[in-house]
C-alpha cells in the first residue's frame, strides 16, 4: 500500500474525519496521517462539546479578536499541518491594496 502525504488541497480533511470505502486512500492507525487525523477530530470534538476547538499538537488555537472588524490585521489563523502555528491573517494587506484602488467607484462613473 502506497503512503499518500496530504498537503493543504480543498477536501483533502475530509478522509481524515470520515472512513469513505469510496476513495482510493484510506487512513489508517498505521498511515503517516493518522496523527494529523487523530488531531482533527479532538479539535471538532473539543469546539463541539466546549464551544472551542483547544489546542492542535500542543498550540492552543486562539479565537478572533472582538475588535477584528475595526482592525482585521489582528487576526490570526491556526495553521493546520504537523508543526502548527498561529499565524497572521494572509489576506488583509491583498484585501486593503485592493480596496485602496477604489474599483466599485471607477466601475460606476464609467
Amino acid at each position: 500500500k502506497e503512503e499518500v502525504g496530504l498537503e493543504g488541497c480543498h477536501l483533502d480533511e475530509v478522509p481524515l474525519f470520515f472512513h469513505l470505502p469510496v476513495l482510493s486512500y484510506q487512513i489508517d492507525r498505521w498511515s503517516k496521517d493518522y496523527p494529523m487525523s487523530e488531531a482533527l477530530i479532538k479539535l471538532w470534538t473539543s469546539f463541539a462539546r466546549e464551544g472551542k476547538p483547544g489546542k492542535i499538537f500542543g498550540i492552543e488555537w486562539e479565537p478572533i479578536p472582538k475588535n477584528a472588524k475595526e482592525h482585521p490585521e489582528s487576526i490570526r489563523y491556526m495553521r493546520l499541518d504537523t508543526d502548527a502555528a498561529m499565524i497572521q491573517e494572509p489576506f488583509t494587506s491583498s484585501i486593503e491594496f485592493l480596496k485602496s484602488l477604489d474599483l466599485d467607484n471607477q466601475a460606476m462613473s464609467h
